[in-house]
């Protein structure tokens, strides 16, 4: 996923903001509020940090701060950011309390920001900023997380834990493995209203019991090294004096077992390697199979490499490790290696031929998995649907037709990366462009878009169209 892409889908509500300094020319402000003579205070305006439109209401959720500024107004139409010189203050503690520069963060780092609210349980309340009897108000609701859950992000994609191992033989449906020396990415998701959301920023990475030398998190993050041979431990996300974790809901508790890489092999995308066209490319997986016989996919901790970049490279425009790219016509051996844990090992070397046949033709389709390699696409498909600001997106795919064989058989290869996805209004939707998540779209508001696909390396081939249909989110819950 694009991360422009997925940070637009974050609201307010996700966020830590800190309180912005205040305007260094209304800094000699007197008590009466006078700035120079007669120009009085006019009015307050509650709204985000490095705004300036007024928020009149806010949808929160419990043990997810969020934050609010407050701008004063002047007879003469100056404002500036009064945040830090004003009094706050909650008409329902029970449901959000909201910092004067007094409410301590869990971690015992220091105090929360003038202006950031801490929801403290279900419910409703008015926020009131008071600066000397000219006062703003703000609707706050709280709301309840639910279906907290570990993810992995995979090439920018949320995935379960279950999807994380390619095979697995040693653990169950409820554990993963690690090779020694390798790392994930975990990400916290949680259902806001009916929406799966990212809520990362607000936790604390852990385990369950203490990891010892098996599995640390790196600080301040939720990147997971596997440093010791071992196991079980189970990887926990918290939220400081929530009781709310990620071990709420017994399936989303997963056993993490470290093992030792033993070899690795390539693995092409395509089963008809090793055959590829000039001008697409092709995702070559690095995978590791481990001692207690699980496999891992350990491309972006390997080295792949060309025996002739002039005729196939990897990176290329797309600048992903694990993506080759046909430059021209002839025959080009890969090799990976991989050093990690202890370990310094290399694949059985493929070889691969680049052919330059014209592309013919291009038809697209989609699928609700991600990664999932296609060879045609079906003769009639409904059209895909998408929830508004959900983290999972619809794969689109773009399949081109680059002539017959000798059995006059359909010669096809997907093109998705070398596709064009072009969304008809962005306000519905956004598709990817780059790298392994070319193709996956994400609805933003409702309504219905169409998905335009153009292929420009290709002579006299018309775009073809998908149309998108972006479901609203259910609405707040009570």
């Amino acid at each position: 996923m694009n991360p422009s892409s997925r940070d637009s889908r974050r609201s307010l509500l996700q966020a830590r903001w800190p309180a912005l300094a205040v305007v260094s020319g209304l800094a000699l402000a007197a008590c009466s509020g006078a700035v120079g003579h007669g120009n009085a205070p006019s009015y307050l305006v509650i709204t985000a940090p490095g705004g300036t439109t007024q928020v009149p209401t806010l949808r929160m959720y419990e043990c997810l701060t969020s934050a609010v500024n407050a701008s004063l107004y002047f007879q003469d139409g100056s404002s500036g950011n009064f945040t830090n010189r004003l009094t706050w203050s909650s008409s329902n503690p029970g449901a959000v309390v909201v910092s004067n520069g007094d409410i301590p963060v869990p971690d015992g780092s220091g105090f929360y920001a003038n202006g950031v609210l801490v929801p403290t349980g279900a419910g409703n309340a008015i926020i009131t900023a008071n600066y000397f009897g000219i006062v703003a108000q703000l609707a706050v609701s709280v709301g309840t997380p639910k279906s907290v859950a570990l993810k992995t992000i995979v090439q920018g994609d949320y995935l379960p834990l279950s999807e994380f191992n390619t095979t697995k033989v040693a653990t169950d449906s409820s554990g993963l493995s690690m090779g020694l020396g390798t790392s994930m990415e975990l990400a916290v998701t949680a259902e806001l209203d009916g929406v799966e959301t990212d809520v990362t920023k607000f936790a604390t990475f852990g385990f369950q019991s203490p990891a010892g030398s098996i599995a640390a998190f790196a600080p301040g993050s939720g990147t997971l090294n596997a440093v010791g041979n071992g196991g079980p431990v189970v990887p926990v996300a918290s939220f400081g004096p929530c009781t709310i974790t990620t071990m709420d809901n017994p399936s989303n508790i997963y056993k993490l077992f470290v093992s030792p890489v033993q070899s690795i092999a390539l693995q092409t995308e395509f089963p008809n390697n090793p055959q590829l066209f000039v001008n697409n490319t092709e995702r070559i997986d690095v995978i590791a199979s481990l001692a207690n016989g699980d496999q891992q996919d350990v491309s972006s901790e390997s080295t792949l490499t060309s025996s002739d970049t002039s005729v196939a490279t990897f990176g290329g425009a797309s600048g992903v490790n694990s993506i080759l790219y046909a430059v021209s016509v002839g025959p080009a051996i890969l090799t990976g290696t991989f050093s990690a844990g202890g370990s310094l090992l290399t694949a059985a070397s493929l070889e691969t031929s680049v052919r330059n046949l014209p592309l013919q033709a291009i038809t697209t389709c989609w699928s609700p998995v991600l990664r999932t390699q296609f060879q045609g696409c079906p003769a009639s498909q409904a059209n895909p649907t998408v929830q508004a600001g959900t983290l999972t997106p619809v794969q689109f795919h773009a399949i081109g037709t680059y002539g017959v064989d000798a059995n006059n058989n359909l010669i096809t290869q997907e093109v998705t990366r070398q596709t064009t996805w072009t969304p008809s209004d962005l306000s519905l939707a956004s598709i990817s462009n780059t790298g392994q998540t070319a193709g996956q779209a994400f609805g933003l508001a409702q309504g219905s878009v169409n998905i335009t696909a153009a292929n420009a390396v290709a002579a006299n081939v018309p775009q073809a169209y998908n149309q998108l249909v972006v479901q609203p989110p259910p609405p707040p819950s009570p």
